[in-house]
């Protein structure tokens, strides 16, 4: 992992230009228990000790996940590709997720009645159709969100016109709560394939059912380079 990397970890901002850039996120932590290791030596034993056995106790337990992230250099390397980027590529995903969301609306209120006993209409309020309505407006305005904004110039480059040109982070993060666990999933994913990221899942295990429709939604809408929900 690349120094200088970050971890970010986004619930439910939908908006267009907030999202979490995960490239390097096991490297972040394990600088961040490095830099406890390095701290705690100048403090007394026990802490030395504890920080130590700590460190060596992550990587044990952790060390399959940490040499398992070829899913992320492959949606790192399909990024660059720069195919996520164009507005045609951005419309078109969110089409197949809008038409997705629709086709398994049934299954989806009947999963999410079976993890917190939602009613149909409580499910269509503030779940599947809070999710279709959030993708039309992205739809609508995907067009505009895309063109350079137009900034002022300063008087030592003037005559020429400065614009604001947003570019994606790349591949991001987004984890899920389980209390609304389509809408808090899926919304700020539309707003980060509306960025033209490559996005990483992670669904709450304490929504089992609804999770399960999220990944066969996702395994059968996008490409696993594109869009990989982690199980």
């Amino acid at each position: 992992m690349r120094t200088g990397d970050h971890l970010f970890i986004h619930y439910n901002n939908s908006t267009y230009r907030h999202f979490a850039n995960i490239k390097g996120s096991l490297g972040f932590f394990q600088r961040q228990l490095h830099v406890m290791f390095i701290c705690h030596l100048d403090c007394f034993f026990p802490l030395f000790l504890f920080s130590s056995l700590s460190y060596f106790f992550y990587l044990s337990t952790n060390l399959a996940v940490m040499a398992d992230i070829s899913p992320l250099l492959a949606m790192r390397r399909y990024f660059d590709t720069g195919i996520t980027k164009t507005y045609a590529f951005r419309k078109q995903q969110l089409i197949k997720l809008r038409n997705a969301i629709k086709k398994y609306e049934t299954p989806l209120h009947e999963a999410l009645y079976s993890d917190l006993k939602k009613s149909p209409e409580e499910c269509w309020v503030t779940e599947t159709g809070f999710l279709v309505s959030e993708i039309n407006n992205t739809i609508k305005n995907l067009g505009r969100w895309t063109e350079p904004e137009s900034a002022s110039t300063n008087l030592l480059n003037l005559p020429s016109k400065s614009y604001v040109i947003h570019e994606p982070l790349g591949v991001v993060l987004i984890i899920g709560p389980w209390n609304y666990p389509l809408q808090l999933l899926f919304t700020p994913m539309v707003g980060a394939i509306a960025a033209g990221n490559c996005v990483v899942l992670k669904s709450s295990e304490f929504a089992p059912a609804t999770g399960a429709m999220m990944q066969q939604i996702i395994d059968e809408t996008f490409e696993k380079q594109y869009i990989l929900n982690c199980k």
